[in-house]
């Protein structure tokens, strides 16, 4: 089942507010629902703004979008399409028009879902939130933060410009931004960390064991109390530093790199 939401479709308020897009853009909130069921596939594509997956009880998709234009013309031809079909799960995605000099629009989305499986997000200038979910989850921005909270399964994120916080996920994590800091917590299953000109921090699960190899140019590495360091050169709180410590029993390789920025691996409290 598709529904497409008519640009007359409206349920909100329109207002002139000062915003990215230019000096005066006209804002408007629309709202649908789509029938769907637990643990299906969820994708989700929009542009300048923002993504939320929230999760509900409810066996229906609830969206709420927030359209942004510098004309009403340009508002009225954003087209906010969603669907469910059994086997190719929830789709969400937003059609703008044709892009024109100096004319810019964006969508932010708000969405209830039952716990959703197979999650992909991508936007473009704008954060990405996702809780409550399993299954593998990709999530791609830029210009914006990331947060991952109560996911059950792996994880590969790519942004740029906005930290990343990673927290009770039981899959291995990929992280691939630049600009930011990256924080993950409870972490469970082994990580692939990699960005620029910020700090990261990571907290290990209790019973984590893995081989964790750590480069940075320019900060101090922490490590556990009880890990074993097998290498380690110039950890000084200034200057490239590099480490390679046995965590547990050792196993399997997780990395973590970054420059102008001090790297933390720690135990998590117990």
């Amino acid at each position: 089942m598709r529904i497409g939401m008519p640009a007359g479709l409206v349920a909100g308020s329109i207002v002139l507010v000062a915003s990215a897009l230019g000096a005066e853009t006209i804002n408007e909130t629309r709202e649908m629902t789509v029938a769907t069921a637990p643990g299906l596939a969820l994708t989700v594509k929009t542009s300048n703004g923002g993504i939320q997956i929230v999760p509900t009880d409810s066996s229906e998709m609830r969206i709420k979008a927030t359209v942004s234009a510098k004309s009403r013309e340009r508002l009225e031809a954003i087209r906010i399409s969603a669907s469910n079909d059994a086997v190719k799960g929830n789709d969400v995605h937003v059609d703008f028009p044709p892009s024109i000099k100096g004319e810019e629009e964006g969508c932010s989305l708000v969405i209830e879902v039952p716990r959703a499986k197979e999650v992909s997000l991508n936007t473009t200038n704008g954060g990405l939130s996702l809780s409550g979910t399993g299954g593998n989850a990709r999530l791609e921005t830029s210009n914006g933060a990331v947060s991952i909270k109560g996911h059950d399964g792996p994880a590969t994120i790519h942004s740029s410009n906005g930290p990343v916080t990673v927290s009770s996920i039981s899959g291995r994590a990929t992280i691939h931004t630049s600009n930011a800091p990256v924080t993950v917590k409870g972490a469970a299953q082994p990580f692939e960390i990699e960005t620029s000109n910020g700090p990261v921090q990571v907290s290990l699960a209790t019973g984590f064991s893995g081989v964790v190899s750590i480069v940075t140019s320019n900060g101090k590495i922490s490590l556990p109390k009880d890990a074993k360091v097998d290498s380690a050169a110039s950890n000084k709180s200034s200057g490239s530093a590099s480490a390679k410590a046995t965590i547990g029993s050792g196993g399997t390789d997780s990395s973590i790199t970054t420059s102008n920025g001090p790297v933390d691996l720690k135990n998590s409290p117990r």
